[in-house]
């Protein structure tokens, strides 16, 4: 079963959070780990990752934190699930072509076709969809 990683789960809380604050307020790691029960360590690199990424931008300072450094109507899911994730693949052949069964493999052209569909589903939904 495909899922989404805790660390993921957990960067697309803080984004939400962070949308519905005021225009430009800064959130820290630990008001939105005590606010949304999350572990600290973890939200802390989910928001690292992010912030390397350009979602969002560290504020140095006493009162410092992250802020929304990018318009999320313009970034897709399959982008933003790439980043946090790595690639979005059902299977690992469907990435990587040093399967040693390709060959012989009855399954790889459908399974290549339902990642090729669960791509294309995911790029139309924007990051702005879950977030807002």
């Amino acid at each position: 079963m495909m899922k989404i990683t805790k660390k993921t789960e957990y960067a697309l809380i803080a984004l939400k959070y962070m949308q519905s604050l005021e225009s430009g307020s800064v959130a820290n790691t630990t008001e939105l780990s005590e606010r949304h029960s999350i572990p600290r360590e973890l939200l802390a690199k989910a928001m690292q990752q992010m912030a390397r990424s350009g979602f969002i931008q560290t504020v140095s300072g006493a009162k410092g934190g992250y802020k929304i450094n990018s318009d999320f109507t313009q970034i897709s899911m399959d982008s933003f699930l790439e980043i946090m994730e790595g690639p979005l693949s059902l299977v690992i052949c469907t990435e990587e072509h040093d399967c040693p069964i390709q060959e012989s493999c009855n399954i790889s052209k459908p399974l290549n076709t339902i990642n090729a569909k669960m791509k294309l589903f995911f790029s139309n939904i924007s990051l702005a969809e879950i977030t807002s």
